[in-house]
């Protein structure tokens, strides 16, 4: 009887282990099979965004095909007497009439939206041009209307982009040390900048001629300490020398600028860093669409801006 009790218990083992090694094989089957689906999913997600992709290229083919605006350039310069910016448009055409007509449909995006329209002069060839008058601190979106023989036609020629990189002098920062703020007890302190470099290019990275280069530091708005600018060995680089500091209280906004004039006589002050002065020291503030700013004459240009 005891043999038997023992055979049977055995057999009910090796029974569970059967099942357990089948068991553990299913759920093998299944895993392998999930990831199978998965991969699967995910070619197919592929081909589709790879199709969407060419198809996508496929459409804009298509409507480059269709544009009849071959290709069309601009070529910027500032105008002193306007202050503001002059942009020669000039658009070719893949096709023309005799009598084709083309105008140039314009929007300036900034701290005013406006709209406005400028006939080109046509040279009997396919190409058109003209002289777009256009405001600083704002974003160019241009459009051509296109009239040639029964076909009139609106298309999108693209923006501008931004007027600061229209201008004929850009700057960017390339390094610095702090700033340091040593907050007092009274609630004021000293804003303290160790070194900082800037460089000067035009279009194309191309090098630029400038005078009156100098560090500035504005106090909300206001003038509060100028040090001229160091020329570096590399060409248009720029650095300040020794610490640059200054004494302010809590709620003003240091704005830190570099400034130059072109050849022309016209200045530029170009954004740096912002911080406003908080009780548990410096918060850093986004640039505004007001820079960079310019002056027009030699009058006034430490105290403010001649816009």
């Amino acid at each position: 009887m005891s043999g038997k009790r023992d055979w049977t218990q055995t057999a009910a083992l090796v029974l569970c282990t059967v099942l357990l090694v089948l068991s553990f094989g299913q759920r093998r089957r299944l895993s392998d099979l999930e990831q199978d689906v998965w991969n699967a999913q995910n070619s197919i997600m592929d081909e589709v965004s790879c199709l969407e992709g060419q198809m996508a290229s496929l459409r804009s083919d298509l409507k480059s095909a269709d544009d009849l605006v071959r290709d069309w350039s601009y070529t910027p310069v500032v105008n002193q007497e306007k202050r503001g910016l002059d942009v020669d448009v000039t658009v070719k055409l893949k096709e023309w009439q005799k009598d084709a007509t083309l105008e140039l449909l314009w929007t300036s995006l900034g701290i005013t939206d406006s709209k406005g329209s400028l006939p080109l002069v046509y040279d009997g060839t396919g190409g058109f041009t003209g002289k777009l008058e256009i405001p600083l601190n704002s974003e160019i979106i241009l459009e051509a209307a296109i009239q040639n023989g029964d076909i009139r036609r609106q298309e999108s020629l693209g923006s501008l982009g931004d007027t600061s990189v229209l201008l004929p002098v850009r700057c960017e920062s390339s390094g610095m040390s702090g700033p340091e703020y040593q907050q007092n007890q009274d609630g004021g302190g000293v804003f303290t900048i160790s070194s900082f470099h800037v460089s000067l290019y035009s279009d194309q990275r191309k090098v630029v001629k400038t005078t009156g280069n100098a560090f500035r530091l504005r106090c909300n708005g206001k003038l509060l300490a100028e040090q001229a600018a160091k020329p570096e060995e590399a060409e248009n680089y720029y650095a300040a020398e020794g610490e640059f500091s200054a004494e302010c209280q809590t709620g003003d906004v240091l704005t830190w600028t570099f400034f130059c004039r072109d050849e022309s006589g016209v200045g530029y002050e170009f954004f740096l860093r912002e911080w406003s002065v908080k009780e548990d020291g410096l918060a850093q503030n986004a640039q505004g669409v007001e820079w960079p700013k310019l002056t027009w004459d030699e009058t006034g240009w430490r105290h403010g801006f001649n816009i």
